[in-house]
């Protein structure tokens, strides 16, 4: 990921590391472009919501997201 998360808000991913750094340097959404398994949803879903973020699911993708303050 090359793009700088002051200047935009969503971008894609391609792989966990990649997301969290993206939304921990203030980025606000970030789309896994990837395959998700379901054990893997659900222990991305669990480490994130330690650390400030969440998943969500939008039709077939899925976006890991800053929780609201």
């Amino acid at each position: 990921m090359s793009r700088n998360p002051s200047l935009i808000s969503e971008t894609n991913a391609l792989n966990v590391d990649e997301a969290k750094n993206f939304i921990k340097s203030g980025g606000e959404r970030v789309r896994l472009a990837w395959d998700i398994s379901s054990d893997e949803f659900f222990r991305i879903a669990s480490s994130s919501g330690r650390e400030g973020m969440r998943m969500v699911k939008k039709g077939r993708d899925f976006f890991l997201e800053r929780m609201p303050a």
